[in-house]
């Protein structure tokens, strides 16, 4: 999905904190709201 309006989007850590995963931009990706709710939800 493209991503058409930066002020939709949010920043997601691909490997939360519960995994261990560090605040650094390799463990991050924009994503639109709904997408991060989506994977949240998993």
């Amino acid at each position: 999905m493209k991503i058409q309006q930066l002020d939709l989007t949010v920043c997601d850590l691909v490997s939360g904190y519960h995994d261990d995963g560090k605040t650094e931009e390799a463990n991050c990706q924009m994503l639109c709201r709904k997408c991060n709710q989506e994977k949240s939800a998993k």
